[in-house]
């Protein structure tokens, strides 16, 4: 059966894959990008689906799972030849079906989910150090800031609705998690455990990170991110249809792939990541976010 991506990327539909699964012993879930980035799965449908396929054959329970598919059009029809591959998940995450399709990336996911003698990012929340992040959009990248990107209406500043805020305790945790957003370790989290369209303050603030952390490479590395960011940046204006001007700043955060690289490369000590982890991370989906295809 086709459906909507919800049914096994949010948590208020956990009722019903928890119903299909008292019901199936085996269930295949696989997961389809169709909004166009960079391709759908059907002409005219701009919509991310789900596709499962459920019956009572064995005896024990047979979950299955793939990664989050993206594809262009060219690559459509050698889809479900080539590209579709499953894994059996033997456990879901925050009452999620975790979008991966090799036991690396299961292992990655329990690394950082369940690394021990950690506290969740939440218990640093309330304070005076400011962090702004996009919470939609940017299929490829996951940005956050220390100061709010700029956005204005008919010349007039506003705060934009696709940007969230959170505050924390101290300088060096508020740096470490714009580090952490910014990385291609966040964004195999995020594309493999949300609706890969929406990045909430709960799927932040639950990460949980070790009680010790050396947070000097990482205040430095943010800083250098910040300013890479910036230099990359390009201030766009958009006529509206209400004629309205929206003025934004628009940001190409692959030109700072180094400097994410290197965060990454840190991140890896703070989840014990093997070396094949790391690179794994590394280049996921890097041809999509390169636009090297």
């Amino acid at each position: 059966m086709i459906v909507l991506l919800s049914l096994t990327s949010t948590e208020r539909m956990s009722p019903l894959t928890n119903l299909m699964k008292q019901r199936f012993k085996s269930i295949h879930f696989s997961h389809y990008e169709g909004t166009s980035n960079p391709g759908t799965l059907f002409n005219g449908v701009k919509a991310q689906l789900a596709i499962f396929i459920a019956n009572n054959s064995v005896k024990n329970n047979n979950y299955l799972t793939t990664k989050y598919l993206r594809f262009y059009s060219t690559e459509r029809d050698e889809l479900f030849k080539s590209t579709l591959k499953y894994i059996k998940y033997d456990k879901e995450y925050f009452n999620l079906v975790p979008k991966v399709s090799n036991s690396m990336g299961l292992s990655i996911l329990n690394k950082i989910i369940n690394y021990e003698n950690t506290q969740e990012i939440r218990t640093f929340e309330g304070g005076e150090f400011n962090l702004y992040y996009r919470n939609m959009g940017n299929f490829f990248w996951k940005l956050a800031f220390k100061n709010e990107p700029y956005y204005s209406l008919n010349g007039l500043m506003k705060s934009s609705s696709t940007v969230g805020k959170l505050n924390f305790i101290n300088e060096d945790i508020r740096n470490f998690v714009i580090c952490l957003i910014n990385s291609s370790t966040f964004f195999f989290y995020w594309n493999s455990l949300s609706d890969c369209y929406h990045l909430s303050k709960k799927e932040i603030l639950r990460v949980p990170i070790p009680f010790e952390i050396d947070f000097t490479e990482f205040n430095t590395l943010s800083r250098e991110l910040m300013e890479s960011l910036l230099r990359n940046s390009f201030r766009q204006n958009e006529n509206l249809k209400n004629g309205d001007l929206r003025t934004y700043d628009k940001y190409y955060p692959q030109h700072s792939k180094m400097i994410i690289d290197k965060i990454d490369s840190k991140l890896k000590h703070v989840f014990s990541f093997t070396k094949d982890e790391l690179e794994f991370v590394k280049n996921y989906e890097i041809n999509y976010r390169l636009g090297n295809k």
